[in-house]
Formats: C-alpha cells, sequence, structure tokens
C-alpha cells in the first residue's frame, strides 16, 4: 500500500505517470522520499497500479550516472525503465504536437511538456514529479508534488 498522504492522493488512480524525479529518488533509495515511494513502486510492481514514463526519462536519468562512469548505476536505470514494469513511451507525431500546444500554452520547457504530453496520451490519472513549474497544467492532468506529500506525513 502507499503511504497514507499518497494513497489518499492517489485514491481512484490506477494509471499513473511517473516524471524522472519520482524514478530518481526511488532508484538511488532517498531516504527523504522512500516512505512515499516504495509503497507506491509495490503497487505498480504488484499490478495494481499502471504506471507510464517517457524516453525523455530514460535520456535524463542515464546522463549523471554516464558522466561519472557509473555503468552499474545506469545500467540500472535502463533495466527499470526497459523490464516491463513501466509503460515507456516514444515521442511520435501526436506527442510531438501535443508538446508543441502545451509548451505554447503553458510555457514550461519542452523536456517538461513532451513528459505531460505523454501522460495525456497514457491517458494517466495523475502526473507524480516534484517539479511545481508543471502544476500549470493542473487544468490538463492531476499533478501530485512529492514534496507536498512528505508534508502530510
Amino acid at each position: 500500500m502507499a503511504s497514507p498522504s499518497l494513497k489518499n492522493s492517489l485514491a481512484g488512480k490506477n494509471r499513473i505517470f511517473l516524471d524522472t524525479v519520482a524514478i530518481i529518488y526511488y532508484i538511488e533509495d532517498n531516504p527523504k522520499y522512500r516512505p512515499i515511494l516504495d509503497p507506491l513502486f509495490e503497487t505498480i510492481e504488484s499490478g495494481i497500479r499502471k504506471a507510464a514514463s517517457s524516453y525523455i526519462t530514460l535520456v535524463e536519468v542515464l546522463i549523471k550516472p554516464l558522466r561519472l562512469k557509473n555503468t552499474l548505476l545506469a545500467q540500472t536505470y535502463k533495466d527499470t525503465l526497459l523490464a516491463g514494469g513501466l509503460n515507456i513511451e516514444a515521442i511520435e507525431k501526436n506527442i510531438a504536437v501535443l508538446t508543441a500546444e502545451i509548451r505554447a500554452q503553458y510555457n514550461i520547457r519542452v523536456p517538461d511538456a513532451i513528459q505531460v504530453a505523454h501522460a495525456i496520451m497514457f491517458n494517466s490519472d495523475a502526473f507524480v514529479t516534484n517539479d511545481r513549474k508543471i502544476q500549470a497544467v493542473h487544468d490538463r492532468i492531476p499533478v501530485i508534488i512529492l514534496d507536498d506529500e512528505l508534508e502530510k506525513l
């Protein structure tokens, strides 16, 4: 089960989109976010919830390990993202067009707009992130901020 705060925020939300930071916190076992993310990922791994991300996430998570020549961490990210637990979507024409619309309307960074477009195309019930700028799209998709969830504990 998810933590009490996140459990309430995710009530009735069975298809979630995980922004890059949520995956980084989980894979790198960030102690601050562990009480929220471990139970969330358990619901994903058990099939209670479906989760998605995009190839933008794969690009973003690999940069630091590759710079540091940490091949083990880079492989862990690849295994986690590509092993099948998450739906990882490629950028295609409909995503590109929706990304441009989101970027134009909300003035968020292109990588963030791509993530939001993927979440919308995945029919996500929620977008899990720690990036407050993404809250601008709350009229398109519910945005759950991890720091807000910690404050509820």
